[in-house]
């Protein structure tokens, strides 16, 4: 991943879930341990890759899920779900109109079946035969669901 980051073509977009970059950067705690026990295992050369790779990983700009909305997740994924549809939109200079033709009525249907007092994970699965709009249809739930 970072390998591809240095050459350009790939955009790294880091989530500390429930860890603190600077845990990454020392290797405290689980990254610590798992890198001591990797040194049993594996090559001098792969561990040292890997402590870099963390280091680096740790100093770029990212989401630490604990200090976004007191560690809700559900902020955390919209926030992430903002800047990977922003890279894309820049990266792909797509064009996603904001009222999308003929998606209302399903929409609003599956939303009739959402508890909106829930506060918790939803999983909704979206099938159907190719070209009938599901992933449009998903889109428009990164922007009624939790209010993305």
């Amino acid at each position: 991943m970072l390998k591809c980051r240095r050459s350009g073509e790939q955009v790294v977009l880091p989530i500390f879930y429930k860890v603190e970059p600077s845990q990454v950067r020392h290797l405290k705690g689980r990254f610590g341990d798992a890198i001591n026990a990797h040194k049993k295992n594996s090559g001098q050369m792969v561990v040292k890759e890997w402590e870099e790779a963390l280091n680096e990983v740790s100093s770029l700009k990212g989401w630490e899920s604990e200090k976004i909305d007191d560690g809700h997740e559900a902020a955390l994924v919209k926030r992430v779900v903002i800047k990977v549809m922003s890279e894309l939109k820049r990266l792909f200079h797509l064009s996603v109109p904001e009222q999308l033709v003929g998606t209302d009525d399903s929409v609003e249907q599956i939303m009739s079946k959402i508890d909106a007092n829930f506060n918790g994970m939803w999983i909704i699965g979206i099938h159907g035969m190719g070209g009938i709009g599901k992933t449009t249809l998903a889109k428009v739930l990164y922007n009624k669901i939790g209010g993305v």
